[in-house]
């Protein structure tokens, strides 16, 4: 997901590991929170749903331990889609404990919705879930991260919501369809509100 939105050769890209080996991966993102630490920067860590490389490596390192053992409070992001599939995977991570003794966010990714209707709440059945409940009363914060409707549009025209917003041109200098731009700026409103409403925006860099 970052890599889409910053590509590694951009100028600010995001680096990635040489290979998908999970030893590699790990030595990578060892190096990378110790160049972290050494500049005191903020990290964002992105791992794909199926990686198990980042569970492991908090795991057997102990990583909220030592993160805050040089100065860090580490914020930990679960992402779901509305599929029950979904959230038995990310409960099954958090359950193992490997990402512990940080704050916690539930991502409601509303966008995962695979109904073409947009009139249910995705979530509904979710809130009758003991397993949230348990994830809320440890501490994690669902937080609803809207659907943008026009994405795909977007993605069409080889633009990011980030550039949307700002008003850059397309690559071929024209602009974004003015109800995509409409439509994402208002979607940016609602995500941010959703984060303030939660109390969250602090734990974020």
């Amino acid at each position: 997901m970052l890599s889409k939105l910053y590509p590694p050769e951009g100028p600010n890209g995001v680096k990635r590991p040489g290979n998908a080996e999970l030893e590699q991966s790990k030595l990578w993102l060892a190096d990378v929170l110790a160049e972290a630490l050494k500049h005191s920067a903020s990290l964002v860590i992105d791992m794909g749903g199926g990686d198990r490389v980042s569970e492991e490596l908090a795991a057997e390192s102990h990583l909220a331990d030592f993160l805050k053992a040089n100065g860090v409070n580490p914020t930990f992001a679960y992402f779901t889609g509305p599929e029950r599939d979904d959230f038995d995977h990310v409960y099954r991570i958090w359950k193992s404990a490997a990402f512990k003794d940080g704050d916690s966010i539930l991502f409601l990714n509303e966008g995962l919705y695979r109904s073409p209707s947009r009139s249910a709440n995705p979530f509904e059945w979710l809130k009758e879930d003991p397993r949230l409940a348990q994830m809320e009363k440890a501490g994690v914060r669902p937080v609803v991260f809207p659907a943008l409707t026009c994405m795909k549009y977007l993605e069409g025209d080889d633009m990011n919501v980030f550039d949307v917003v700002a008003g850059k041109p397309k690559a071929d200098g024209t602009k974004v369809n003015p109800l995509w731009a409409h439509m994402t700026v208002k979607w940016l409103e609602a995500f941010r509100h959703n984060v303030e409403e939660e109390g969250v925006a602090e734990w974020l860099p």
